[in-house]
């Protein structure tokens, strides 16, 4: 029944007998603009406003308390501060701020944060701010502060991109295993320039499989645009079949001959299968695509084409066919607006031409790239909106196979940084249990913020790498490092994982046998997986018959190797028998490669098995027992270390005999060398020189030939190859002044095999892992050494560096010191195999810089600089 057609009593009735009492809320509906904010909303006004208590207690002479100062300055009835102290305050604000894209907050967020605080003030204080002073702050903020000289804040935004039906594809298939005529006025093309940096040359392939080239060029310098540093317009464009309007082809004409685009390589990728963008040399970034000529016809190696010049060629055209040569730009902008108005909506058209439109400016211009094909337009063709497509949406940065989370050896790094180990001192001249957990939990963020900033930079390092990867060869059809081992244990889950990325249609009875397979994956326990007849009996083990849940997990795994080892027709079983698999072990699976493990055997209590897909979770158990190589030689007495040295004399220097490595208490000038180590290639000899024991007399001890290991390390005839020599050489220079020389640095030889990128160095770690071509008992046997001589020196494993100052040394010690110098070897011979005459020179050039570096009063051997590449690589 409609409300008309009720009487009034029932109206009231309803009314009161919901809750309605006439004045029951006077005094608060007497309020004008009050307002009701979510609990997200109040902690922003709180944050802000703590940081205007902050500038008032900051700003209090003297100084009070703060809690006093917050409390008196938010209570009720505070006067509202007038306009100097509110600009005074922001100014404030900014420079303590840290922002996500510049190095303050942007305007967009200044703004924000402002509206917060005027709400938030009023909400807690009852006091409103003048409307016009908030006006008034607002431009301040808007049109001001960014164009301050040094105020760090910048008038930029994120871009936004759309979320295609291509992006939910990939996604759930990884779940389960100047052609472009934008219309801009030639000042903002000519002027400043267009650098490489603004165009993005993108290959793809056609269905039939050959390359197509496309672009987008981002104008900056357009009337619209106050902040052409951070904010681009984008136009798009794409090959043509007339040679005269194909840009493209004159683009990487100019890119050849600058340098900016490798020919050679350029012609190997269009050969491939590969596609993606492609990228300039770093060094030609910001230099403009089209630059100045001299009368003489020299060209200016910076400066852009004059805006004169090019109107000097366009009207000379002009006049030389047309009677009528007063011609501009406009009358090139008026022909292309009429015909994308003929073809775009008025938003679109506003702005492709103006970059700008005051209604609902974002709605078509996506990601900073205008919607309509300008060029097409203005040739009366066929727009080809595909090309706008891949600008504007997420596609353009697919790339399978990235790294979610760092390397062991790289989270290793993380730990070493200077301001985690500042942490750490903190924690032990912390008093009481409260600041203890107080400084403990700073730690930890401060550990969680570095692992983000290194995942960045190795997500970076590895996109690169992809990328140049795929342009080469393209996206391989079968990724075989997401394979799950898993699925060769659970068929199940292989078939309902192939059935999720299949593209064919399935019939009624496929889908019933994947239903199946899907109950049974979500119906059983998999924290431990049975073999099929193996299964509990009533909460028993079927062999030991004691009841499960008094066994702890790794014993139930136990268990049943033992049942193995009594059946001799079992011992030796194909990888699909291995017999139980506990769950909570897997993750320790993730470092080694299913592949790794064909025909490998291992002792496990004295029982023979053959490796399967998951004996790298097995391998990794205190149970398992590899057998060692032959263990290093210890030298820590005077009439060793003569024999030693006597031996070195007339060893091959093609490839190098001698390869040195370096241990101890924070390894440079500040800090002691323990251990040297020496391995000799060939006699297949490692040898571990005491120098904690021996001190000076490791250097001066002489052999019956007059050699001195100083001597050997000094001599330039005799190669020493080294793996980063620079905090070697800083420790043996300031402690025993040695001047090393013959020095081969395995890190830069491998930089320079690199066809790309060339930024940074790797880690010894990362080198041996991807390099070494270790076979799977070398590599699990290097990782177990590895893990427990960390576990022994490093603090944050609950160790200590003076494992090493520790006599007699340790077993383990000794095995970790001597691992990664028996294997530099095989990293020199890999390398020098790669390494091109040109490069090999420049890597014994940047060795002796490092060197010399080294032995200089200002080197620092810690630090973000430790990771570049020498200067002018790359």
């Amino acid at each position: 029944m409609s409300a008309k057609r009720q009487r009034p009593e029932q109206i009231a009735s309803r009314a009161k007998g919901n809750g309605y009492e006439s004045g029951k809320h006077e005094e608060r509906d007497r309020q004008i603009g009050v307002k009701k904010y979510s609990p997200k909303i109040l902690a922003e006004q709180d944050a802000v406003l703590h940081i205007y208590a902050v500038w008032n207690w900051n700003r209090s002479d003297p100084r009070e308390i703060f809690d006093e100062c917050k409390k008196r300055v938010l209570c009720a009835g505070s006067n509202a501060p007038d306009i100097f102290e509110l600009k005074d305050f922001w100014r404030f604000y900014k420079d303590q701020s840290t922002g996500n894209l510049g190095k303050h907050a942007s305007v967009v967020s200044l703004l924000a944060r402002a509206k917060q605080f005027n709400a938030g003030y009023k909400r807690v204080t009852g006091t409103g701010i003048e409307s016009e002073t908030i006006a008034e702050i607002n431009h301040w903020l808007k049109r001001v502060v960014p164009r301050e000289e040094g105020s760090g804040v910048k008038n930029i935004t994120k871009p936004k991109y759309n979320y295609k039906p291509a992006d939910l594809d990939r996604n759930l298939k990884a779940l389960w295993q100047c052609k472009g005529v934008g219309g801009a006025r030639k000042s903002a093309l000519l002027e400043p320039g267009v650098k490489y940096k603004d165009i993005q040359l993108v290959l793809r392939r056609t269905p039939k499989g050959d390359p197509e080239l496309f672009f987008k060029v981002d104008q900056r310098h357009v009337k619209n645009n106050p902040d052409p540093e951070n904010t681009r317009f984008g136009v798009t464009g794409r090959e043509h079949p007339l040679l005269r309007y194909n840009a493209v082809f004159f683009l990487l004409q100019l890119a050849f001959v600058d340098g900016a685009l490798d020919c050679e390589l350029f012609l190997e990728i269009m050969r491939g299968k590969g596609d993606g963008p492609i990228p300039w040399h770093d060094a030609w970034q910001d230099v403009p695509v089209c630059r100045a000529v001299d009368r003489q016809g020299v060209l200016h190696p910076t400066k852009a084409m004059g805006d004169g010049a090019f109107m000097g060629i366009f009207k000379g055209l002009l006049g030389s066919e047309y009677s009528y040569d007063n011609v501009s730009m406009h009358a090139i902008r008026r022909e292309l607006g009429k015909q994308l108005d003929e073809r775009y909506t008025e938003t679109e058209r506003s702005q492709h031409i103006l970059h700008k439109d005051n209604k609902i400016f974002g709605t078509s211009y996506v990601a900073f790239v205008s919607s309509c094909d300008g060029f097409a337009a203005f040739m009366r063709e066929s727009p080809d909106h595909s090309v706008v497509d891949y600008f504007q949406g997420l596609g353009q940065f697919w790339q399978p196979n990235l790294p979610t989370s760092l390397p062991a050896t790289l989270g290793r790094k993380v730990l070493e940084h200077p301001e985690i180990g500042a942490c750490d001192r903190q924690i032990q001249d912390a008093v009481g249990e409260e600041a203890r957990a107080r400084a403990m939990t700073a730690r930890q963020n401060t550990i969680k913020r570095h692992r983000r900033k290194a995942l960045k930079r190795y997500r970076g390092e590895v996109m690169e790498a992809k990328q140049h990867e795929r342009l080469l060869h393209g996206v391989p059809l079968t990724l075989d490092d997401d394979h799950d081992p898993l699925n060769d244990l659970i068929p199940e889950k292989g078939r309902l994982a192939q059935a999720m990325v299949g593209d064919t249609s399935l019939s009624c009875e496929e889908q019933l046998r994947y239903m199946r397979d899907a109950l049974l994956l979500l119906e059983n326990d998999w924290s431990v997986y049975y073999r099929p007849g193996e299964e509990p009996d009533k909460g028993a083990c079927r062999f030991c018959h004691e009841a499960l849940a008094s066994i702890k997990k790794r014993d139930r795994f136990i268990c049943h190797l033992e049942r193995l080892r009594e059946d001799d027709a079992e011992a030796v079983k194909p990888a699909q028998d291995v017999t139980i698999l506990d769950g909570d072990l897997l993750q320790e699976s993730l470092t080694i490669r299913p592949k790794d493990f064909q025909n490998f055997y291992i002792s496990v209590r004295g029982t023979s098995l053959r490796a399967s897909p998951l004996v790298d979770i097995i391998a990794l158990l205190e149970d398992v027992d590899l057998i060692e190589a032959s263990g290093p030689t210890l030298v820590d007495t005077a009439e060793g270390l003569s024999d030693m040295v006597g031996l070195l004399q007339g060893l091959p220097s093609e490839p190098p005999s001698l390869y040195v490595d370096l241990e101890g208490v924070n390894l440079s000038r500040f800090g002691t060398i323990s251990i040297l180590q020496l391995h000799v290639l060939p006699t297949e000899r490692t040898y571990l020189i005491d120098i904690h024991s021996l001190r000076d007399t490791a250097f001066s001890t002489s052999a019956n030939n007059g050699w001195t290991l100083k001597k050997v390390l000094e001599s330039d005839i005799i190669p020493k190859v080294f793996f980063d020599v620079r905090n070697d050489s800083d420790a043996l220079h300031s402690h025993f002044g040695i001047r090393l020389s013959g020095v081969q640095d395995l890190q830069l030889m491998e930089l320079a095999t690199r066809t790309f990128p060339k930024r940074t160095v790797n880690g010894l770690s990362r080198c041996i892992e991807r390099d070494a071509n270790l076979s799977a008992s070398e590599r699990i046997s290097w990782m177990k050494t590895k893990d427990v001589g960390v576990r022994l020196f490093a603090p944050e494993k609950g160790g200590s560096y003076e494992v090493f100052n520790e006599r007699p040394l340790r077993t383990e010690i000794m095995l970790y010191c001597a691992q990664d110098v028996q294997i530099l070897p095989r990293l020199w011979a890999y390398y020098d195999r790669k390494l091109n005459p040109g490069w090999r020179k420049r890597m014994f050039a940047a060795t002796e810089d490092r060197v010399k570096l080294s032995q200089s009063a200002t080197f620092n051997g810690k630090g973000r600089h430790m990771a570049m590449a020498p200067s002018g690589w790359y």
